[in-house]
């Protein structure tokens, strides 16, 4: 009875934070079609904002949609730096243009925002995907999954309470870390790094110093056996401490407890881009990044040498994206906890 008031408590509240605005959706539009001009209309209550409209036949579109500037084409919109602020693409070209709409959306598989499919006819061309109202309007979902406001809120209270709760329990063992690190080479305690996050927003991740300093060093993942990494290092990374000051990140919301790992911005996989070897791999970013993931506690963790732990990697992830929930995370997170004990596989 308590869980069930408690929901439909978080039910009318989540209600009543739509209508106030406070979830309203960024919105770029593929197409500067009628649709988009009629969607652009409609769109001016509290629960979305027109941001850009984006065409590849520049020559043809007008300057903006509504109040909505046109950018460009397609490829403009990925190379775009508010592509990771945007919550949602809608592709607005009519469906009769089968080829540009399959061309458009096989573009966008590298982009981690949901894509949806206004539809202007029959919707047999998309059976067995998602259909809801927008603008007054059918759109499917085709790439990506509608955003659970309700599930957000509750993995948020998730990362709030129990990352307080870690961060006052490993205070002491952080402080002495630091006194380890700082003792066991020159330079500093934390290692700051820039790595992709929800929406490939790009956020600096924190960690305890496991090599020697050298600022000037090329980016490369860490091997087997790496020189660089120092005594002290080597237990961190080995017990997965030198990853705790994540906890700081979690607390402030660039992470979460539990998701996929983040990678380093410009990382690369036998000197090929990661979205070279998986399509999809953005689409692991349609959560936020975790401390530890479903893809750790099914034995890949540490560095992804190969373009076949890339894959592996990306799988587990995309499972977790698509399974997320507030049991999966407490099993991952009770899985996770022999790590800190030595043990290499999390079982």
């Amino acid at each position: 009875m308590l869980l069930a008031g408690i929901d439909a408590a978080l039910a009318i509240w989540i209600s009543a934070a739509h209508r106030a605005g406070l979830f309203a959706e960024n919105i770029v539009l593929i197409g500067a079609t009628d649709a988009a001009q009629r969607l652009a209309a409609r769109r001016k209550s509290g629960d979305a904002r027109i941001v850009a409209v984006v065409d590849d036949r520049l020559a043809r579109s007008p300057s903006q949609v509504g109040a909505a500037p046109v950018i460009g084409g397609v490829d403009a919109l990925l190379a775009w730096e508010g592509l990771p602020n945007v919550d949602r693409i809608v592709i607005t070209v009519t469906q009769k243009a089968e080829g540009r709409v399959r061309s458009m959306i096989e573009r966008l598989r590298i982009a981690p925002n949901r894509v949806d499919l206004l539809l202007d006819f029959d919707t047999h061309a998309v059976r067995g995907r998602r259909v809801e109202r927008f603008g007054g309007a059918a759109v499917a979902c085709v790439s990506g999954r509608p955003h659970n406001h309700r599930r957000a809120f509750v993995k948020r209270v998730e990362d709030i309470v129990l990352g307080t709760l870690l961060t006052i329990a490993f205070a002491l063992p952080m402080l002495f870390i630091v006194a380890l690190v700082k003792l066991d080479t020159p330079g500093p305690a934390l290692y700051r790094q820039r790595r992709h996050g929800f929406n490939n927003r790009v956020f600096t991740a924190l960690k305890f110093r496991t090599m020697r300093d050298d600022p000037n060093a090329p980016l490369q993942q860490v091997r087997e056996n790496d020189p660089r990494i120092t005594p002290v290092g080597a237990f961190l990374r080995r017990t997965s401490l030198d990853e705790l000051p994540q906890l700081f990140n979690v607390l402030r919301g660039e992470m979460s407890l539990v998701g996929p790992r983040p990678h380093a911005v410009g990382m690369k996989t036998c000197e090929r881009e990661l979205t070279e070897i998986v399509a999809e791999y953005a689409h692991r970013h349609r959560v936020k990044p975790g401390i530890t993931g479903w893809a750790q506690v099914n034995g890949s963790r540490g560095p992804v040498t190969s373009a076949a732990s890339v894959r592996r990697r990306v799988r587990y992830d995309l499972e977790y994206v698509a399974r997320a929930s507030l049991w999966l995370d407490l099993e991952i997170l009770v899985r996770s906890a022999p790590v800190l004990f030595g043990d290499k596989v999390v079982r």
